[in-house]
């Protein structure tokens, strides 16, 4: 499975380093000193109190990213709109976009996102 992580902090990161255990994932954000420094350091996670670090692909450009079957959106709001595009452009026909948002204010910017390609969202 070809996930995108959308977001590439906290969160998203958490998220990446265990995914990629199981699936081909790339992290996409728009920070780029952030994405060079997991590029050139791999993805650092404390677990039990040791120091991990997993090699993980990190891009601020999506477009040469083939298709994905996942996009899981970890971003802050002021994000999301940047993060709809950047999943609508990454998914596969049958791909699935992931949200994780507590903020049901939101709901407008994916609506606008995605009401013109006819595509679901979740």
């Amino acid at each position: 499975m070809r996930i995108a992580v959308i977001g590439a902090g906290a969160i998203g990161g958490v998220f990446g380093y265990f995914l990629a255990d199981q699936a081909d994932v790339t992290l996409v954000d728009p920070w780029p000193a952030h994405v060079a420094a997991i590029g050139a350091g791999g993805l650092r996670c404390e677990i039990e109190g040791v120091d991990r670090v997993r090699a993980l692909r990190a891009v601020t450009d999506p477009a040469a990213l083939a298709p994905v079957d996942l996009a899981l959106i970890l971003v802050k709001a002021a994000q999301t709109a940047w993060a709809a595009q950047v999943a609508h452009a990454l998914l596969a026909p049958a791909g699935w976009p992931l949200r994780c948002k507590t903020a049901w204010e939101m709901m407008p910017c994916w609506r606008r996102c995605w009401a013109p390609s006819g595509r679901r969202w979740g």
